[in-house]
């Protein structure tokens, strides 16, 4: 199997989600001396065939040839003017440098190591992910069924029926890129299709690119300058950059209970949405419903965006209950229900595992959210830094 190639993955530079973007442009500007250490973490230990990790090394060689090409560029100017024209002539002139990464095999199982400047590594992260899975369902001829993209059809026809707005969060769990670029010309004649993570597809097809941020903000931060204060930090960094735009705030990479210590009145009147992502969509549901109201703030007037895992009926569950809680702007983001049918999905992520910036060591970077089954880095300092804010899961 070394000796066979096969093409590449990703179909442009900017075969990303979204959010990768804003958090590119935060990082390029607010901590471009930060390196960041990325590992590939397998958390179901999937059987993998011997050899897949050289051919997965020649992806990411490949990947060196990538470029963002200026229609892209153009599109990106047009549409999100919060992007600014600094950072997308940084953008078009990216190119992702294979000699910051390392594959190798490890008991039977690829591993990856990206290590680079954060605005740079941070490109990495859906890459590695979607080319890991997709590259394992070629290469064991693992296929979806002829109906998948039925399947795809009445998804988006029963967040229709039910007034439900719908987001398509797949690219890092899709199967393919082909079936991901097909479900999305399904999904677009429905009314409550709001638009997709996938920058590659949302530009060709002129659907509406839908992202903020993602965990590895809080975390990174919370390892250079302090987990007391990562929260604080990104938010109060984030709204430096973006101002009242991007208002979609990610909670749990320290847990909920710790980002509410730091969700003040400035903070929870000036984000105009919240995203759950891990543990009780209920619980998260009554913590920021009951947070709000502590405030003085009318939760109806915020948009709760729920993401972890959902399928429609557990969307259905999430927005009747919520409903009842008073909470009346409600959307989904859906990825592996959407875009993998192949019965197969590998529970992989690509999550960074240490920091450091000039003059300092490298320190370990944990995520703590709220399944404890999704905690990642190292046990010990994860458990030092719960112990450290208290956090009571």
């Amino acid at each position: 199997m070394a000796k066979d190639r096969f093409p590449l993955v990703a179909r442009s530079a900017l075969d990303l989600d979204y959010y990768t973007l804003p958090m590119q442009q935060y990082i390029f500007y607010n901590h471009s001396d930060v390196s960041v250490r990325y590992r590939l973490i397998d958390r179901k230990q999937t059987e993998f065939p011997p050899g897949f990790a050289d051919i997965l090394a020649d992806q990411f060689q490949q990947m060196g040839s990538l470029r963002v090409e200026p229609y892209q560029i153009a599109h990106l100017r047009a549409k999100y003017p919060y992007l600014k024209h600094g950072y997308l002539d940084f953008l078009s002139e990216f190119r992702p440098d294979p000699s910051r990464v390392r594959v190798w095999e490890e008991n039977g199982r690829p591993e990856v190591e990206v290590e680079d400047l954060w605005f740079r590594g941070i490109w990495y992260e859906q890459p590695s992910m979607y080319t890991t899975s997709e590259l394992l369902y070629k290469v064991a001829g693992i296929h979806s069924p002829s109906w998948a993209l039925d399947e795809v059809e009445a998804m988006g026809r029963f967040f229709e029926e039910h007034n439900m707005s719908l987001t398509d969060f797949g690219v890092r769990r899709r199967e393919s890129a082909e079936f991901q670029s097909q479900a999305l010309d399904r999904l677009e004649r429905f009314k409550t299709y709001k638009g997709t993570s996938s920058v590659h597809d949302g530009i060709i097809k002129n659907h509406r690119l839908i992202g903020t941020m993602a965990h590895q903000l809080v975390m990174v931060l919370g390892a250079l300058y302090g987990y007391q204060g990562a929260n604080l930090l990104m938010m109060q960094g984030w709204m430096k950059e973006f101002g009242a735009r991007l208002g979609t705030v990610l909670p749990d990479a320290l847990t909920t209970e710790v980002f509410l210590r730091d969700f003040s009145y400035y903070f929870a009147s000036a984000f105009d949405s919240v995203r759950w992502d891990s543990g009780l969509a209920e619980v998260f549901t009554d913590r920021f419903v009951d947070h709000f109201q502590g405030l003085g703030i009318d939760p109806a007037t915020k948009t709760f965006i729920y993401s972890d895992g959902l399928n429609e009926q557990k969307a259905w569950a999430i927005d009747q209950y919520a409903e009842s809680r008073g909470v009346e702007k409600r959307s989904y983001g859906v990825g592996q229900a959407l875009m993998n049918h192949t019965g197969h999905p590998l529970w992989i992520v690509m999550k960074p595992v240490a920091a450091t910036r000039p003059g300092w060591p490298w320190i370990p970077v944990v995520k703590l959210p709220d399944d404890p089954g999704k905690v990642t880095g190292d046990p010990e300092v994860a458990s030092a830094v719960a112990k450290l804010l208290q956090v009571n899961w």
